[in-house]
């Protein structure tokens, strides 16, 4: 179920704050809240359920795959929040740790600070992480802003593209060749790091991007 139009209809008049530079209309991978001429703020929450079956990949997964919504929009991620959807039964202490670790791992890789988080029992495991990141009003990439004959990074299998944004786009192309499971083997840009994914795309001159897991930062 798409549940943007059901908020649209309460909560279009949102967009009548001149600050919101990026709302929940266009579909983007995050929303983009401007504080001054200079800064504005990328606000993202993502969670998704196990898609392999080692616990500190998952959290791995899990948390590169909400990161890129960041990176996606050209901004930097500054804080994360662990969102834990988790079995009150089933599932043993050490691998909740491990998701958390994987988690974890991936917050620092990529200069963010891990602030906190919520946690809620489900019948179902899932886990990610809201992200707050940083990025300049007047730099902003978004899919909305793509037009005829525009260059689109990570998703036209460009070099730029690809190589800046591995292992961020490399999630999503992976859960969309293989459904909701995958194998441990071909995640393994996942441990080469995060690199300068925007600071490569800026260079290049994009103007426009986005990943290739989902449609929108709506869920």
């Amino acid at each position: 179920m798409d549940l943007s139009e059901i908020v649209k209809e309460f909560a279009g008049a949102a967009k009548t704050d001149p600050n919101l530079l990026v709302g929940f209309e266009t579909g983007d991978d995050a929303g983009v809240y401007r504080l001054t001429d200079d800064l504005a703020l990328v606000q993202t929450v993502d969670y998704i359920t196990p898609v392999v079956d080692d616990p500190f990949l998952f959290g791995q997964v899990a948390a590169a795959n909400s990161i890129s919504d960041v990176y996606a929009m050209g901004g930097r991620p500054l804080t994360a929040m662990n969102c834990c959807n988790f079995p009150a039964k089933n599932i043993d202490k050490a691998s909740l740790r491990r998701i958390l670790e994987g988690g974890f791992s991936k917050i620092k890789e990529a200069g963010a600070t891990l602030v906190g988080g919520h946690t809620v029992r489900d019948d179902e495991l899932k886990y990610g992480l809201s992200v707050t990141g940083l990025i300049d009003p007047r730099r902003i990439l978004t899919n909305a802003a793509a037009r005829p004959g525009d260059h689109v990074d990570g998703l036209a299998g460009d070099q730029v593209g690809e190589r800046a944004q591995q292992p961020v786009l490399e999630v999503g192309r992976l859960l969309g060749q293989h459904g909701h499971r995958i194998g441990r083997g071909r995640l393994s840009a996942l441990r080469r790091g995060f690199g300068c994914a925007c600071g490569r795309i800026r260079h290049h001159g994009s103007a426009l991007s986005t990943r290739r897991f989902r449609p929108g930062y709506q869920g």
